[in-house]
């Protein structure tokens, strides 16, 4: 029996660790440029008369080169810092100081993902002497002395660092791609970046004047924690497009290096440190606002592809006062009476002060009134508010001495409407609706008391309601479907004079299988919005509850771990026999939280394989007068197991608002976050070349939830976009369908090929709400 050393293939642990950590073989061209920014930010930090700094990419067959003129390193910085993996030189108050992009030390491992073979020359500033140093990625050893370093015979003319690469012959590598991926990167540096002696950099960034616009000036923002300048412009007219310039900020007394240029027209937040790209930021705002942050405070994960957590939560706070601003200088001018982004602000917020110039119209004529001007008398008419929905009942109410105010059809203007008018005391006309006769359960039909009892049973186990009445009556007016409150009981009726809900009895009768499918979605689409403001889980407490049983059940599935680590000492354990070659995959791994989809033609399915196939024609649907953007429940199918990726139909179908495709979540969300889909919840997407994400928000406004697509294949050239759609989420057993908009069906609606991308979700908790 002999012993024997334990032994390892570097370079296949390094093409591992490269795939897991970065998101592109492309990466070794940001970090390689990165690392020459970093050294022309430290020699600009201590030497005052340099002017020149530049940058030079060159890219020649499968030879790629960085040239910069840098602080530059020598034979121990070579050694300690350059090829010691995790070591970083930057981690200092010097650098710091110099505003350096990269602390990580594990930049010029990128290039081992593509390259047989590594070489560099560099001269420190203040030194004499040139260093040459490389290595083959085949000799790369963890026991042998495979690195050279050596005083080069030819002396550099300036100081800094050429990175000389050879390309892997597996790895194709040109202009036209570099370009692609390094353009975000280094597009706004103040710097000269030259790809193939091509200037690629210095661009500037600022908000844009149109012929016709509002300009609020340089004004000031202060609270306990942030303080700036800021300036609003708005387009005047429809739509407002707001855009946002911030400069002079400061954070808890401590000022911060950089300034944020916000769109409402951008498509993706970027953001930036000390103006070199680092990633998008997935941050939710209500006025759609994108662009560039550029701050210092701004830290990278370690595979650069997002900012971290405590990053997202600085900008999400920023951009959530930015809002604030926007629609206090909307609310300034008429264009606040047609922006619905405003309207949305004003509900979430509840912030009805400033719904001055919207506006609310009179019944029975073609004049609408600024809400600053109600009052309760005007022109000597005394002022109503009508809420119903009959418009006999107007015409029999109004005379010559009544001013007559309804409301708006949509959720959020009709809200404002109301609540307003409430505040200034405006009284209401009522509809004087009457429930004339309620019949005992004994006078009714077969099909009706199953009506009742399915629907009992739906409004009990889907939406947690248990104090509520049922019954059907004669209703005046000809309403099919009344709800009231009866000392803290609801009481909802149904119609038996009313034509409207005969489709149940006829689905009842000749097709029972689908009796249930079709009641939950009458209760989801003409129930619920009468009934939503009684469900605990529209209330702060069932957020803050719903808020509590997530992060407990995150806990079970979420590996909580710095940025990176010192993969120095995770080598050195993996040697010794205390970690697995698994373990070192997966902290590198567990950084970005990214999870890999694929689907194809054979995960593509049929809506009716979940909704069942519809009635008969002559069977009339339900009509829902309720705002399409107003928080829904999702339409539950829990008996059905699907295991397809995609549904899609061609029918066009107004319970399902017209969408023709639905696309399943990940298996990992789904049982991280199903309890949070069972809530009713508004819908937001954005989409780019290259990202899609949805913004799901409870009804209470103070959860949201994000799920972010990184795609592979790009939607197409100059693709994107932003808008609200109406919920319609889908529950099975097993899965989770959240609804595509028109405008992506075709990539996402897969008849050949594989279809690839990475998925990223987290939930944020909006406290500004609570206050």
């Amino acid at each position: 029996m002999s012993d024997i050393p334990f032994n390892v293939q570097i370079d296949r642990v390094l093409d591992l660790l490269c795939s897991q950590i970065y998101d592109s073989p492309l990466s070794l061209l940001r970090e390689n440029v990165q690392n020459a920014y970093d050294a022309i930010l430290q020699r600009s930090h201590i030497d005052t008369d340099f002017i020149n700094p530049e940058i030079r990419i060159t890219i020649d067959n499968h030879t790629l080169s960085i040239y910069d003129n840098g602080i530059g390193m020598d034979a121990d910085g070579l050694k300690t810092h350059y090829w010691t993996a995790g070591s970083s030189g930057k981690n200092n108050p010097e650098a710091r100081a110099a505003g350096v992009v990269g602390t990580f030390g594990v930049g010029a491992m990128a290039n081992f993902g593509v390259c047989t073979e590594l070489n560099v020359e560099s001269k420190l500033y203040g030194t004499d002497i040139t260093w040459l140093s490389g290595v083959k990625k085949s000799e790369l050893s963890l026991s042998d002395n495979c690195i050279y370093i050596s005083e080069s015979k030819h002396n550099r003319s300036d100081f800094g660092t050429t990175i000389k690469v050879t390309i892997s012959s597996d790895f194709m590598l040109n202009k036209d791609n570099a370009l692609a991926y390094l353009k975000p990167y280094v597009r706004y540096l103040s710097v000269p970046v030259y790809l193939n002696d091509v200037l690629i950099s210095q661009e500037s960034y600022d908000i844009t004047l149109s012929t016709n616009y509002i300009d609020s000036g340089i004004q000031h923002y202060k609270d306990s924690l942030y303080e700036f300048d800021y300036r609003v412009i708005l387009n005047n007219g429809v739509p407002v497009l707001p855009q946002c310039k911030i400069t002079a900020i400061t954070y808890n007394h401590v000022g911060i290096k950089g300034d944020i240029c916000l769109k409402a027209s951008d498509s993706v937040l970027f953001g930036l440190r000390n103006s070199f790209g680092l990633a998008p930021i997935a941050v939710n705002s209500v006025f759609h606002l994108n662009g560039i942050v550029n701050l210092l405070t701004l830290i990278p994960t370690a595979g650069r592809e997002a900012v971290s957590r405590e990053s997202t939560s600085f900008v999400s706070r920023l951009i959530s006062i930015v809002d604030g601003i926007v629609a206090q200088e909307i609310a300034k001018y008429p264009i606040a009476n047609n922006s619905r982004e405003f309207h949305a602000y004003i509900r979430n917020t509840r912030r009805y002060d400033l719904a001055g110039f919207i506006e609310i119209p009179v019944e029975k004529t073609d004049v609408s009134i600024r809400l600053k001007d109600v009052k309760k008398v005007i022109d000597g008419k005394n002022v109503y508010y009508f809420k119903g929905n009959n418009k006999e009942t107007i015409e029999s109410l109004k005379d010559n001495s009544n001013l007559i105010l309804t409301f708006s059809n949509d959720y959020n203007r009709a809200n404002i409407q109301q609540q307003v008018l409430m505040q200034k005391s405006i009284p209401e006309i009522k509809d004087d609706i009457r429930i004339i006769k309620v019949y005992d359960d004994i006078d009714l039909a077969s099909e009706e008391i199953s009506i009742l009892m399915r629907t009992r049973m739906v409004i009990e186990d889907d939406y947690s309601l248990s104090n509520f009445k049922l019954s059907y009556a004669d209703i005046s007016h000809n309403l099919s479907i009344y709800v009231q409150d009866e000392a803290g009981v609801i009481h909802i009726f149904f119609s038996r004079s009313s034509t409207e809900l005969d489709y149940l009895k006829a689905v009842y009768k000749d097709n029972y299988a689908l009796f249930e499918q079709f009641i939950k979605d009458m209760v989801r689409t003409r129930l619920y919005p009468k009934f939503s403001n009684y469900l605990p889980s529209v209330t702060k407490e069932g957020a803050d509850a719903l808020f509590a049983y997530l992060q407990k059940k995150r806990e079970l599935f979420t590996i909580e771990n710095g940025d990176l680590g010192d993969v120095g000492d995770m080598m050195n354990d993996y040697l010794a026999g205390k970690k697995s070659m698994e373990d070192i995959i997966n902290v590198a791994r567990a950084n970005k939280q990214k999870q890999k989809q694929e689907v194809n033609a054979r995960n593509v399915g049929s809506v009716s394989d979940v909704l069942g196939g519809t009635p008969d024609s002559k069977i009339s649907t339900l009509s829902n007068d309720a705002d399409p953007c107003m928080p829904m429940p999702p339409i539950m199918r829990l008996d059905k197991k699907i295991d397809f990726k995609v549904l899609r139909t061609d029918a066009i179908n107004h319970d399902l608002n017209n969408i023709k495709l639905f696309l399943s979540l990940s298996d990992k969300l789904y049982r991280d976050y199903a309890e949070f889909f069972y809530q009713p919840h508004t819908t937001n997407v954005i989409w780019s070349m290259h990202r899609v994400i949805f913004f799901f928000t409870h009804a209470s406004n103070n959860l949201t939830l994000y799920y972010q697509l990184d795609l592979d294949k790009p939607l197409g050239n100059n693709v994107k976009g932003a808008k609200t759609i109406p919920t319609t989420t889908i529950i099975t057993k097993n899965k989770i369908f959240i609804p595509i908009v028109d405008e992506m069906v075709d990539y996402f609606n897969v008849t050949q090929g594989v279809l690839k991308f990475m998925v990223k979700y987290d939930s944020v908790r909006n406290t500004d709400n609570e206050k």
